[in-house]
């Protein structure tokens, strides 16, 4: 449910944006809507520092930069204001900014970029702190405690995993080679449906049918001979 952290998403609320392997790091709420079909939770409108905005149609995507914690940022990258889905935000700080901007205009964005990353580098030392699940918005203790012990039972698991002990490249090369072999799997089901719908299968089963009765009357040798 979205309901419980609604009430943290109001404007300068800065938290932490991440979709599977892809960081955009630390940026700060703008303002959020709620989606036609409520199953889909809000959509954030969030201040952050990204690369090329690509466009798919209505969405606008966002290019993560390849080191979005890096103080001195990265070429090619800007601030933007950009649109997520709530599934994307990854953590909540405790920490709400002032953003007295017009956020319009670029100038105004970078310097609100640069207020969050002066208060973290000043304020905070390690990382923003995070809002507490249970004291701050108020979760059931025993679903947390519950959850806290499945993610350790999971992280356990995926430690033990030979996977884990692979490099980076290591895993991005399995992946290839597992997609490539999703790929030869289908091609091979495509080919078996086809096959079925020309007949080659039906006659196939019939003349394995037909060489069985032969071998049983001794008119068929088992190479398959007359």
């Amino acid at each position: 449910s979205t309901q419980p952290i609604l009430p943290f998403l109001m404007p300068g609320r800065v938290v932490y944006v991440k979709t599977g392997e892809q960081h955009w790091g630390w940026g700060a709420v703008v303002s959020w809507r709620k989606r036609y079909n409520k199953a889909d939770g809000v959509t954030v409108h969030v201040l952050l520092n990204c690369g090329e905005i690509k466009s798919f149609g209505p969405t606008r995507i966002p290019e993560p930069v390849p080191n979005p914690d890096s103080p001195e940022g990265c070429v090619g990258s800007s601030v933007r204001v950009v649109a997520i889905s709530q599934s994307m935000i990854h953590k909540i700080s405790q920490v709400r900014l002032f953003m007295n901007y017009d956020l319009r205009l670029p100038r105004h964005r970078e310097r609100a970029y640069r207020a969050l990353k002066s208060v973290r580098s000043r304020e905070f030392q390690d990382d923003f702190p995070l809002l507490d699940p249970i004291h701050d918005i108020g979760a059931n203790p025993r679903t947390i405690s519950g959850l806290r012990t499945r993610l350790k039972s999971i992280s356990g698991m995926l430690q033990k995993n030979p996977v884990a002990s692979l490099s980076a490249s290591q895993r991005t090369k399995r992946i290839s080679q597992w997609k490539d072999l999703q790929s030869i799997q289908n091609k091979l089901v495509e080919l078996k449906r086809r096959k079925e719908l020309c007949g080659i299968g039906t006659f196939e089963r019939e003349l394995h049918s037909r060489m069985r009765v032969l071998r049983r009357l001794g008119h068929c040798s088992e190479d398959g001979v007359i």
